[in-house]
């Protein structure tokens, strides 16, 4: 037989031959083939659309009957080769064939000689669809493999069964499979399925649970169709090892959603197709020349066309003592591909780390200029990664963006930053292109602090460089980190360091320090509120604090700051005000191992230093060492403030440190004042000499009731011997002195009191003295005096005692005497005076005191009974 025609628009040949039954009535055998034809199946180029999922296999056809002694069986079988599936990429189909027969008196039509080859995989199948319906109408279809073998893997031929079982509704094309299994050597993925019908709109689905499968299972059988890029991603990157202890798939779709997710690059949406799986040692490389992870544990899930890889545990190949931390892997389809984001979580000792972060793409050492010898301690690190797939581009450029976060344990830097150890590093620090920041906590130079800091890198860098370190400096500490502060600071003080360019602006709260300058006498205790801000730049050992202000409640001052490795070197002042009503400025600067002040001014207030002369340079002992570097002074001021509204004008103050201190100035009375302190042989001399000593006292905040004196003081000795000497003074008035008063007493106390026992009244509220003289005496603890004199028209005193003391004590007894200019012959005459009288300056009349107690405020006490008595009785009496 032959024949020819044209059949939907194709040309198509047929021959072949039949042979009939002796009797010519049947046909008893028949072969017809049919000529070879480009069988097409789905859109195509002529809708207009090259991306659409078709297929294409060119095929011929073969129908067959013949007759067996028990019976006639009819074939049917088509044999196609070099077809493809053609859509944005093209599968090829190696082989296509395939049979159905019927034999005369049975129940099937039997599929036989299947063979599909895809070039990597290669199935065999066979199978029977029962040609008498059940009672709803439905043909019993089953459908097995002989023979699947894949390739896909890259690893050998894998081999597995696949089978199909179910029923098919020829008159509304409905197709159910209640038995869908692909069997492995070691695992399965079984479930259920179906197809409503033909139509665009009929819905397709799947139902298939995963157990024990492995990751070469996986790599040979996964579907082209699902998640193609994932897919490619997991053949180049996902190792054999490994095992799937459990997973499912579940597709729910329609015919026309099927074909268009088909085609490579459109995948499904929603929950057309979700994958999940659950994964165990497994192994899988990275991107660029980062180290594979094993032995990983994690799960797989698709959905919505994006596919996300998580992990729990797992190991860095080549790294073994670093550790995963849950990470995850995911795919999501972008405009020219798939994008996909690699989030890796790490813990391990931090130069391992350093090493890893190396590898390129991140090119940690590149990037940063740090080696994995640099640091020491434990960290957790995150490294992210986004990169494409289905790109032209070579794998080194589809990377997209990176970053790494670190969570740094107790890291320390084994080299130095701007000349500073960092140790114990503690806190989180990321890094990405163009810039690098972190917020941790860190000891500088041993020291405890908080950094916050951005730092840009790499040929793109993004922002400006910024660092800000808060710290809490103990007085040691701050003596190590500013050394040029810890000549003044003496405490605990909070600091703050911000960056500005290539320098430091510094705020530090002072309020829990006590701030001591003693070369002008001034201090703030502790509690009281002060800051010190400054811009600082540092060079090696050379620091340079510029545009320095100082403020508290009461004070402040400006001025710039200069130190090296030795310490302070010099201090600038433009303007200070220590105190209310200050005025200065000058410098500090070092010179051979001391320092020279040069302050001058309008005014200082002098009240503080001079307190703490009395109370601390009293209390000090005379061999106390200092660790201050000695100080020359020259104070030159218009005014000098002290106590009780005096002030000393044109003052000029000069210290020499270990050596000599002077005062010269004129009291607000235009009188002279020269104090010095100078050196004498190995004796140091104190001298003193001022026509004005109640101003002086005064000033002092020593005793304010004097008016006038002309006073002369010459001491000697050296600070670890003490030191005394001879005070004399002249022409002096006691103004109201209540002491005084209680001493003379009046007319009306009767004969106890010695204006009594003189029988008229004393004055006393201005008590003019022609001449004191007394001997001093300094240990280093306290001042004594010894036969102090004291002479005037009415009254004189004898005395004697403790002046002052380091607790700020007085204790002075002694006689006081009336009418002194009269009774002192009395004294001075040889034997009566010696009975009479109390020695060579004793009295006929007079009475004996104590002075005793704060030196602020001391305790009179007045013994009566001697006012009466003669002169050598009177001793009896005495304290």
């Amino acid at each position: 037989m032959d024949a020819k025609g044209i059949v939907a628009d194709h040309a198509l040949a047929l021959s072949g031959t039949a042979k009939l039954d002796p009797n010519r009535q049947r046909i008893v055998e028949l072969a017809a083939r049919t000529s070879e034809q480009e069988l097409q199946w789905g859109g195509g180029a002529a809708n207009g659309d090259d991306d659409a999922l078709r297929l294409v296999l060119p095929a011929s056809f073969v129908v067959s009957l013949t007759t067996t002694t028990s019976g006639r069986r009819i074939a049917a079988s088509v044999k196609g080769h070099d077809g493809r599936i053609v859509g944005k990429a093209t599968q090829p189909v190696a082989t296509a064939r395939g049979s159905i027969s019927l034999a005369e008196g049975e129940d099937d039509l039997r599929i036989s000689g299947g063979r599909v080859d895809f070039g990597t995989a290669e199935a065999e199948f066979a199978g029977r669809v029962a040609l008498i319906p059940d009672g709803s109408g439905r043909h019993r279809l089953e459908l097995r493999t002989t023979r699947l073998d894949s390739t896909a893997g890259g690893v050998g031929a894998v081999s597995a069964s696949l089978k199909a079982v179910g029923a098919v509704d020829f008159r509304s094309a409905r197709a159910t499979f209640d038995q869908l299994s692909l069997k492995t050597a070691r695992g399965e993925l079984s479930g259920t399925g179906e197809l409503t019908g033909l139509h665009s709109a009929d819905r397709v689905r799947l139902d298939l649970n995963a157990t024990a499968l492995t990751a070469t299972d996986i790599r040979a059988f996964w579907p082209f169709f699902i998640a193609g890029k994932a897919r490619d991603w997991v053949l180049g990157h996902v190792a054999e090892t490994g095992s799937i202890p459990t997973g499912s798939l579940a597709l729910d779709t329609s015919l026309a959603r099927l074909a268009e997710i088909a085609v490579p690059g459109e995948g499904p949406t929603g929950d057309e197709v979700r994958l999940a799986l659950d994964f165990e040692n497994g192994t899988f490389a990275t991107i660029g020349n980062m180290p594979a992870v094993e032995t990983v544990s994690g799960t797989l899930d698709y959905r919505d066309g994006a596919t996300l890889i998580t992990v729990t545990t797992g190991g860095i190949t080549g790294f073994p003592s670093l550790e995963i931390m849950p990470s995850s892997l995911d795919f999501v389809r972008a405009e020219h591909g798939v994008a996909a984001s690699l989030s890796l979580n790490l813990a391990g000792d931090a130069p391992t780390l350093l090493r890893l972060a190396d590898r390129e793409p991140v090119g940690a050492s590149r990037k940063l200029g740090w080696r994995s010898d640099d640091v020491t301690g434990r960290a957790s690190v995150g490294v992210g990664v986004a990169f494409l797939l289905g790109q032209l581009a070579p794998e080194q450029n589809r990377l997209e963006s990176w970053s790494v976060f670190a969570e740094l344990d107790g890291v320390g830097l084994n080299r130095q930053i701007d000349g500073r150890e960092i140790k114990a590093v503690s806190g989180m620090v990321t890094i990405a292109p163009g810039a690098a920041i972190g917020d941790v906590a860190a000891a500088i130079d041993g020291i405890p602090a908080r950094v916050e800091f951005s730092q840009p890198i790499g040929p793109n860098p993004i922002g400006e460089a910024t660092l800000d370190v808060t710290a809490r400096l103990t007085d040691e500490e701050v003596r190590t980190a500013l050394p040029m502060l810890g000549e003044i600071v003496d405490g605990p003080l909070s600091a703050r360091f911000t960056r500005v360019g290539s320098e430091f602006r510094a705020r530090l709260d002072l309020g829990a320090a006590r701030l001591d300058m003693p070369a002008v006498g001034w201090s703030k205790g502790p509690g009281v509120p002060a800051t010190l801000a400054f811009d600082l730049s540092i060079s090696g050992k050379q620091i340079s604090m510029r545009n320095v202000e100082l403020s508290g409640e009461g004070f402040s001052a400006r001025g710039s700051i200069e130190a090296d490795g030795s310490g302070l070197r010099s201090v600038t002042l433009d303007s200070a005000a220590l105190n209310r009503g200050d005025d200065i400025s000058g410098q500090l600067v070092r010179n051979d191992g001391r320092y020279v002040l040069d302050l001058t001014g309008r005014s200082l207030d002098a009240r503080a230093m001079l307190d703490r002369l009395r109370r601390d340079g009293l209390a000090s002992k005379p061999d106390q060492a200092s660790n201050r570097k000695a100080v020359d002074a020259t104070i030159v001021l218009d005014r000098l403030l002290g106590f009780d509204g005096e002030e000393f004008r044109d003052a000029t103050i000069r210290y020499k440190a270990g050596g000599a201190i002077s005062l010269s100035a004129s009291t607000s009375a235009g009188r002279p004042i020269d104090l010095s302190f100078r050196p004498r042989g190995a004796d140091r001399l104190v001298s003193l000499a001022t026509d004005d000593a109640g101003s002086v006292l005064r000033f002092g905040g020593l005793y304010g009731r004097m008016q006038g004196g002309a006073a002369r003081l010459q001491l000697s000795g050296t600070a670890s011997g003490g030191f005394s000497g001879p005070l004399t003074l002249q022409d002096f008035t006691l103004v109201d002195e209540p002491r005084l008063a209680n001493l003379v007493g009046t007319t009306r106390t009767g004969n106890e009191s010695l204006a009594g026992a003189l029988g008229r009244e004393l004055e006393v509220s201005r008590a003019y003295f022609d001449s004191a003289s007394v001997g001093l005496a300094w240990d280093g603890r306290q001042l004594l005096a010894r036969e102090g004199i004291v002479r005037g028209p009415i009254f004189g005193s004898s005395f004697e005692g403790t002046i002052y003391n380091s607790s700020e004590q007085i204790d002075i007894s002694g006689s006081f005497m009336p009418a002194y200019s009269i009774n002192r012959l009395f004294g001075a005459l040889p034997f009566v005076g010696g009975i009479l009288g109390n020695g060579a300056e004793g009295a006929l009349i007079g009475i004996t005191y104590r002075l005793a107690g704060a030196f602020g405020d001391p305790t009179l006490t007045v013994n009566p009974i001697s006012a009466i008595a003669p002169g050598i009785f009177r001793r009896i009496f005495e304290y």
